[in-house]
């Protein structure tokens, strides 16, 4: 068994849902991002304007950057306490622990992992990430097999939908990667523009 296989095993022994790798290289959607932060897309969410160039690679964040493993987490769960009438609507995944904490402890114990299994300390190893680093993620999670990108904006899975949040283990290493997700499976539907209360969806 490859290491790549027994790190998605322990990745969801560990509670994780999805996971997959991909090699590090350039974003194709670089670009893209760019012109949508130059459209003002981004909107009062000032966090999606900075380090806009770092974006571009992965290697910005670890020069030596060789493989990543992208982690989803399941973030449809059964509602414990429904909204009560007159209540505003909270997201479920705001409804639990912070998933940034759970998702990172989650992550660093794999690293540790890792690093037990090639004999390296986990500093040397690698970084995670949970939406704390300049990383086109959903890009990154469709280079590793997990999705592709919906017209919502959202990598969607054909099991668990758009309802996924994502994380990242960006290793010096090398490890086989996943087959990349090929091609898009929205079709004709227009559902979720169709749905969006505030007409954000555009282009």
């Amino acid at each position: 068994m490859t290491l790549a296989t027994r790190l998605k095993q322990q990745a969801l022994a560990l509670g994780f849902d999805l996971v997959g790798i991909c090699p590090a290289g350039p974003s194709a959607h670089a670009d893209f991002y760019a012109r949508w932060v130059q459209a003002g897309y981004a909107a009062e969410m000032a966090y999606l304007v900075r380090r806009v160039e770092e974006r571009r690679d992965p290697r910005s964040l670890l020069p030596n950057c060789r493989s990543i493993l992208v982690v989803g987490l399941n973030s449809f769960l059964p509602d414990e306490k429904p909204t009560a009438p007159g209540q505003g609507l909270i997201a479920r995944y705001a409804r639990r622990d912070d998933y940034h904490e759970l998702m990172k402890r989650r992550l660093l114990a794999l690293l540790n992992w890792l690093a037990t299994e090639t004999g390296r300390s986990p500093a040397s190893l690698g970084r995670a990430y949970v939406d704390t680093g300049p990383l086109l993620e959903r890009e990154l999670a469709m280079r590793a097999g997990l999705g592709w990108m919906g017209k919502n904006g959202c990598l969607i899975n054909p099991r668990f939908g758009s309802w996924l949040l994502l994380g990242e283990l960006l290793l010096e290493i090398e490890l086989q990667p996943d087959e990349p997700w090929a091609t898009a499976r929205c079709g004709t539907c227009t559902r979720c523009l169709d749905a969006c209360p505030t007409g954000a969806l555009v282009e």
